[in-house]
C-alpha cells in the first residue's frame, strides 16, 4: 500500500497509528495547552436578589513523553513507556495570558506543577490484511507530589484504550479517525469510577511530495462517572473543530502544531460555567 508507506510518521491526535518494525524505536514528545475562564456563581440569588459571578482563569499543560521499541518481527505489536509531566494554574485575573503558567506564582495565583503519571504502553495490528487499523492501551500511575495529588484529584490508577484507522482517498488525500476510552480506577476513599470517552475525525491533505500535511479535525470528549451502586452518568462534554500542520522534512522526523476552538462546551455545573469564548487550546 504506497500510501501506508508515505506516512510513517503521521501524527494526529496525540497517537501515532504505525507498529514499529522490530527493532524500530520511535520517541514521541506532544505537548498540550489549554486555557478558559471559570465563571464562578459565588452568591445565590436566593440571598442577595442577584446572582454575584468572579472568573477566573484555567490554565492546564501537559507534557507526554512516549519510548516505544519493536520487539515483534511480524510487525503485530510494540511497546512502550509513558511519562507525563503536568502544568496548572488557577488566576485571580482571568485576563492574564495562558502564557503565564511557565512563569512561577503570583499573590492572585496558584501553580502547580511536576511529573504526574508513569506507565506502560502496547500497540497492536489485530488484522495484518488492514494494516491501516491500530488498537493501543496503556496502564499507568500516578506519581504527583502529594501536594498536587490532593489539589488536582491525581491519585487514581488510569487506563485506557483507543483504536486509529486511516485510509488513502487519493495519493494525497487521506481521512484518519481515532476513538479512546479512559478510565480512572474508584478506590477505597473515592468509591467513584470516571471514564472519559474521546473520538476524532481527520482530513488530511498531503502537499509537497509527502512533506506538509494539513489536517482539519472535529473531535469530541465526554467525561462520565459511576459509584458502585449506581449507573453511569455525564459530567461534561465539549465538541471541538480544529486545524493543524505537520511537517516532515525527512521520513523519520517530523513536527506539528494543531489549534481547537469550541463549538460545545458544557462544564456540567449549575454554579461554574466554562466560557466558551475565552477557551484556546494547542
Amino acid at each position: 500500500l504506497p500510501a501506508l508507506d508515505s506516512l510513517p510518521t503521521l501524527f494526529l491526535g496525540s497517537l501515532s497509528p504505525v507498529v514499529l518494525d522490530k527493532d524500530g524505536v520511535e520517541v514521541n514528545n506532544f505537548n498540550s495547552l489549554t486555557s478558559f475562564w471559570l465563571a464562578v456563581q459565588e452568591t445565590p440569588p436566593e440571598l442577595s436578589g442577584a446572582a454575584v459571578t468572579n472568573r477566573y482563569r484555567s490554565t492546564y499543560f501537559i507534557n507526554y513523553v512516549r519510548v516505544s521499541y519493536g520487539f515483534s518481527y511480524s510487525k503485530r505489536w510494540d511497546l512502550g513507556a509513558e511519562f507525563r509531566f503536568a502544568r496548572q494554574r488557577l488566576d485571580d485575573d482571568a485576563t492574564n495570558s495562558p502564557l503565564k503558567i511557565f512563569d512561577s506564582d503570583s499573590p492572585s495565583s496558584t501553580t502547580y506543577s511536576g511529573l504526574t503519571m508513569v506507565g506502560a504502553r502496547v500497540r497492536y495490528m489485530p488484522f495484518r490484511s488492514v494494516p491501516e487499523l491500530t488498537l493501543q492501551g496503556a496502564l499507568t500511575f500516578p506519581v504527583a507530589k502529594q501536594e498536587m495529588k490532593d489539589a488536582l484529584k491525581l491519585d487514581r490508577t488510569e487506563f485506557d484504550f483507543g483504536a486509529t484507522y486511516y485510509k488513502d482517498l487519493n495519493k494525497s488525500l487521506y481521512y484518519f479517525l481515532q476513538s479512546n476510552w479512559m478510565m480512572r480506577f474508584a478506590k477505597a476513599e473515592d468509591e467513584r469510577t470516571t471514564h472519559l470517552w474521546s473520538a476524532s475525525a481527520f482530513l488530511v491533505k498531503s502537499l509537497f511530495y509527502h512533506r506538509v500535511y494539513l489536517y482539519p479535525g472535529l473531535s469530541y470528549a465526554g467525561l462520565f462517572q459511576n459509584f458502585s451502586n449506581s449507573g453511569f452518568s455525564q459530567v461534561n462534554y465539549q465538541v471541538l473543530g480544529g486545524l493543524g500542520v505537520q511537517y516532515q522534512p525527512v521520513r523519520i522526523f517530523s513536527v506539528s502544531i494543531y489549534g481547537q476552538i469550541p463549538f460545545i462546551l458544557e462544564s456540567g455545573s449549575e454554579t461554574t460555567e466554562w466560557v466558551r469564548e475565552s477557551y484556546s487550546s494547542w
